[in-house]
């Protein structure tokens, strides 16, 4: 959707409104956006301050319609479509669409939220006039102190006036925090004291008014940009599922980390808090059963070769994943996290079947897998059965509680791969949308105190691709023993993630490949590559293969998802990569891990280059081969 501004002024003085009530935007400016927004979506949306009060906008209409464009919509307060003439000129130069804001449902409420004294019908009827007229309309409430007590009124007139409307959004007022290092106005903060409502009382109203939604039929969202904890709607499963996939991330309490919940909060704004005062945050232990998007259970356990200790010498790996969700939301995540969790029996008939097959590591994934209560029981059942190397994949924030960690390793677990992307706490906020670099640190410094042996998962993406170094110096620090795995972030078909701001090229993987590993060797920390998690061989410099190359050799790869039905293994989904068709004449493809199919889909093979035998002889990569 593109968003046009039309004017910056308003025919209401709504209190907490931040339009600066300038004028308008020149026509030039309005109709160079319009040509150009069909090129980037098929709507467009003309808001303001109140669009309507601009004698441009059926031209503008008009202009969007003309160009192909289908979907066209204004964000009102609806009082100039009390003028059925009006409507019937809007319509015609082509608005399909409305979102009309109704800040109140009685007249005492409606001045006090407006400042405009006997126009609240006229608001009404215009909601009503676009709706008769078979324009699409939702409704916006804006949720202030200073109609908080009226939530449930507003929604029931909403049921019996405007029953055809397609949804109402209740909205909480709020003021967003002054950027880092900047002091919020005075004035801001007066506003804020008088117009935010405290969070125990807004999440009330918003429980209230999704009940009343549901008892009338009507649809009712809630927009939760401004910072709400979920945990203060936990008493509504509702009001919970009501809530707007769009989110900003705002602060985080202390305890947050321990939530499944998290990637779907907000937090907590810092100016709301700085007026009502924290919030105590109370974390979900699982993501409630109304709340699970995908009723699709995910394949529990995976088997492959490729161990992921040292210690242990050669064999096979069992993966299982004990529980979906995640305290963090990592932009690369190929996990589901909206699957519903295995049960307990699940698990535990999972970890027999690795100790049936005598593999030798059982490695517990998620999601997260500290989250599970279950966590402990399994490491045990693995360690009683004999798996020699019993270990998990974490961020390793709940390990900084050191008596989870010693709990953990008094369970049976031996070894932790523990992701570290970035030493930069804005990078490492970017890639997890929670936590701080220190916090994964000093759970990396309990498990190695406790005698864990370690591995680090460095994944490279566009946020962290040029602070290779710094970041490996930090591992360095922090964890001398442990052997880093460079990986690359690869898309997951399917899976809802930001990949156009988290992917990157090959060519630049391979750049921040060479600073991490040449960094690494300076410091003698031992560093590993993610076979189908990296890139070819051959988009890599020739320094960097002349010294590594037998890193990238390590051949095609599949692992396979397999779940025991009737007593019985059914492999129920296949992981590997795919070739270029350029690959067919390389004289390295029997060794080379090979490409995501999403990348290939996305780029071509334009940019894979085939070894002839006299290049991969003159790298020696022939000779490791034939030495292998």
């Amino acid at each position: 959707m593109t968003l046009i501004q039309v004017n910056d002024i308003c025919n209401a003085g709504c209190p907490y409104c931040g339009i600066n009530r300038r004028g308008s935007t020149p026509t030039k400016a309005l109709t160079e956006t319009i040509a150009g927004a069909r090129n980037l979506s098929n709507e467009v949306t003309f808001g303001g301050g109140e669009p309507t009060l601009d004698p441009r906008l059926p031209a503008l209409l008009l202009q969007a319609r003309n160009q192909g464009i289908e979907r066209t919509q204004v964000e009102t307060n609806g009082l100039r479509f009390a003028d059925s003439d009006y409507v019937k000129i809007i319509t015609e130069s082509g608005l399909t669409r409305a979102r009309v804001m109704i800040p109140a449902s009685d007249e005492e409420t409606w001045t006090k939220v407006t400042r405009l004294e006997g126009r609240l019908e006229l608001a009404w009827s215009g909601a009503a006039n676009l709706l008769d007229a078979g324009v699409e309309v939702s409704l916006i409430v804006p949720v202030s102190t200073g109609n908080l007590d009226t939530v449930q009124s507003i929604v029931r007139r909403v049921a019996a006036d405007l029953p055809g409307i397609t949804s109402l959004q209740l909205r909480p007022v709020f003021f967003s925090p002054a950027p880092s290092g900047r002091e919020v106005s005075p004035e801001v903060l007066e506003l804020a004291q008088k117009h935010v409502v405290p969070i125990p009382l807004l999440a009330s109203a918003l429980m209230q008014g999704v009940a009343i939604g549901e008892e009338t039929g009507i649809k009712v969202e809630l927009d939760l940009q401004g910072g709400l904890p979920l945990c203060s709607l936990r008493r509504s499963p509702s009001a919970l599922s009501a809530v707007t996939e769009r989110r900003t991330n705002y602060k985080y309490g202390p305890n947050c980390g321990d939530c499944a919940m998290l990637e779907r909060c907000s937090g907590m704004n810092a100016l709301t808090e700085s007026v009502h005062g924290p919030y105590e945050t109370r974390p979900f232990h699982r993501i409630p059963p109304a709340l699970t998007r995908n009723k699709n259970p995910e394949p529990v356990l995976i088997f492959s070769q490729g161990m992921p200790s040292y210690r242990f010498g050669p064999g096979e790996k069992a993966e299982i994943r004990v529980v979906m969700p995640c305290n963090q939301d990592c932009g690369f995540c190929f996990v589901n996290r909206e699957a519903p969790n295995a049960s307990l029996l699940e698990l535990e008939q999972a970890v027999d079947l690795a100790i049936e097959r005598d593999v030798g590591a059982v490695v517990f994934t998620g999601g997260e897998p500290t989250l599970s209560r279950h966590l402990s029981v399994l490491l045990d059942q693995a360690k009683r059965g004999g798996i020699p190397c019993r270990g998990i994949q974490t961020n390793a924030l709940r390990l900084a509680q050191r008596e989870l960690a010693e709990r953990l390793v008094q369970a049976g677990m031996n070894h932790a791969h523990v992701s570290l992307h970035s030493v930069d706490p804005a990078e490492y906020l970017a890639i997890t949308g929670f936590g701080t670099p220190t916090q994964a640190a000093e759970g990396l410094r309990n498990l190695a105190e406790l005698g864990v042996e370690l591995s680090v998962s460095l994944v490279i993406c566009q946020a962290n691709a040029e602070s290779m170094p710094e970041t490996v110096q930090y591992i360095h620090q922090n964890a001398p023993e442990a052997r880093v795995v460079l990986a690359v972030a690869r898309e997951q078909q399917g899976l809802d993630r930001p990949w156009e701001g988290t992917l990157i090229r090959g060519a630049k993987a391979a750049l921040a490949i060479a600073e991490a590993l040449f960094e690494a060797e300076r410091l003698g920390l031992s560093m590993d590559i993610a076979g189908t998690c990296c890139v070819p061989p051959c988009v890599l410099g020739e320094d960097v293969l002349r010294k590594f190359g037998s890193l990238f050799l390590m051949g095609h790869r599949e692992a396979n998802w397999q779940k025991r039905s009737e007593g019985e293994e059914q492999i129920v989904n296949t992981v590997s990569n795919d070739f270029a068709t350029t690959c067919d004449t390389c004289v390295l493809k029997d060794r080379c891990p090979g490409i995501t199919r999403a990348y290939l889909e996305r780029h071509g093979g334009a940019e894979f280059h085939p070894f002839d035998a006299i290049r991969a002889s003159s790298l020696g990569l022939i000779e490791l081969e034939s030495r292998s």
